[in-house]
């Protein structure tokens, strides 16, 4: 490797999310090897675990701050003063203040970030517009993300995909056997997420299983959608088995209580939450976007169905909640194909091999 370089990464708030995540990993994967550090376009929300880990990796870090001109303004003096090589960013709206302020500031090397294989129409023409003119690379977390991307006119040449990483910092679980099981989900509450499938799925689970089996549906997460998915809840008549856990403190404690974990997601890129789960020994129950397919392998180590179709979705999940010994090996199968194929070092070399070919082209 050559000398260090001064890297800005950037992301548009320290909201509980898989982008966030992964902008702060980055950022630890890449401080030993270059100056980094990490500009947030919004001062809030501030979760405290994204702040926990700021302070234990001791990232340096920047909240902007005003109207967007000013935050732009802020973004680009701070580029400058750290005379910064190469800016990494994740989201569309920091890959905008990304390429404004980094052409302002005159930073050699600008990179966009796509983190989903689905986008609105007119956020895809904005994205579109800044692959193709102003950055550099834009790194996709999915193969699925890039494909789609690319056939709605971006560049291929300049389209790099990059799968998320993970710390993974447990050990195989063996989960004792106990009368009640839980199935878990974690994600922001919005329709992309298709809570109402996996309600319907739930409601279908209690009606093939045997009476005296005890299941609860515990949903992590915030958003815009929590009236709607609580409103879903009563309307299949689930009070009694779902509960909705609103942005905690404690999710790793979570992971180890649950049992199954499900994702009835419509589109994705690489789901961090399913990384997540996997690391915590749990068989997935997903559906067959994004990038799923390079985490879940088909009854290895948790199953696949195809969106909305909640019946199969009860089917599987009865499996595992009838068959603990399934649930056991599915879930220890995932943790080792994490563990194999989505380290923490393996993104960090990904990462070092990515700036080092940006920043010293041959």
């Amino acid at each position: 490797m050559s000398s260090r370089k001064r890297i800005c990464l950037t992301i548009t708030s320290l909201a509980i999310g898989g982008a966030e995540k992964q902008c702060l990993l980055l950022a630890k994967a890449l401080k030993p090897h270059h100056d980094v550090f990490v500009v947030i376009i919004n001062t809030q929300p501030r979760h405290p675990g994204h702040l926990a880990m700021i302070a234990e990796a001791k990232i340096e870090h920047y909240f902007l701050h005003g109207n967007p001109v000013q935050r732009i303004r802020e973004f680009a003096g701070l580029l400058k003063m750290k005379q910064t090589s190469l800016i990494l960013s994740f989201l569309p709206a920091d890959n905008f203040y990304a390429a404004l302020a980094g052409s302002i500031a005159k930073t050699p090397f600008k990179t966009g970030g796509i983190r989903n294989d689905r986008m609105h129409p007119l956020k895809a023409q904005l994205l579109k517009f800044l692959h193709n003119r102003i950055f550099e690379y834009s790194i996709s977390n999915s193969f699925s993300g890039a494909h789609f991307f690319i056939e709605k006119g971006f560049k291929s040449k300049k389209m790099l995909v990059v799968h998320n990483g993970i710390s993974i910092n447990t050990q195989p679980i063996n989960r004792p056997q106990k009368p009640e099981i839980i199935i878990v989900s974690a994600g922001r509450f919005v329709p992309q997420k298709d809570y109402e499938t996996a309600l319907r799925s739930i409601a279908r689970l209690k009606e093939i299983c045997p009476p005296e089996t005890q299941i609860r549906y515990w949903i992590i997460g915030f958003g815009p959608d929590e009236n709607l998915i609580r409103s879903q809840v009563e309307k299949y008549g689930l009070q009694a088995e779902v509960t909705l856990i609103v942005n905690p403190d404690n999710l790793p404690e979570l992971y180890r209580q649950a049992d199954i974990y499900l994702c009835t997601s419509t589109f994705e890129g690489l789901s961090n939450a399913i990384m997540e789960a996997m690391a915590y020994s749990l068989p997935v129950v997903a559906t067959r976007v994004g990038d799923n397919e390079q985490l879940v392998q088909h009854e290895t180590n948790g199953y696949l169905t195809e969106v909305k179709d909640f019946k199969t979705i009860a089917q599987q999940l009865q499996v595992l909640v009838l068959f603990p010994a399934d649930r056991i090996r599915l879930g220890q199968a995932g943790y080792e194909h994490l563990k194999q194929n989505f380290s923490f070092e393996a993104f960090q070399k990904k990462y070092l091999q990515i700036v080092e070919r940006m920043t010293n082209p041959a």
